[in-house]
């Protein structure tokens, strides 16, 4: 059976813990399809006003080596309400 390689890219504007319930039913339904092997990286808002960027410098080219992206929503991250 064939396994991709998924990119997950949680975001703030739709809240994180979408993307996680969305991985929760996406990984069963396809149980006997293909595999799925996910890893996650953390380019919200949070890392934006920690470390003054949406992500690292080559956020358009990574990640790489992967089949395919679950990515986050976009929304401009402010300080404060």
């Amino acid at each position: 059976m064939k396994t991709y390689n998924i990119a997950v890219i949680p975001g703030d504007g739709i809240g994180k813990e979408v993307t996680n319930e969305g991985l929760k039913v996406l990984k069963p339904s396809l149980r006997n399809t293909f595999g799925v092997k996910t890893e996650s990286f953390d380019w919200s808002c949070d890392y934006y006003l920690k470390h003054g960027e949406m992500g690292p410098e080559n956020v358009l080219e990574h990640p790489e080596g992967f089949d395919s992206h679950l990515p986050r929503l976009h929304r401009r991250c402010q300080q404060g309400p």
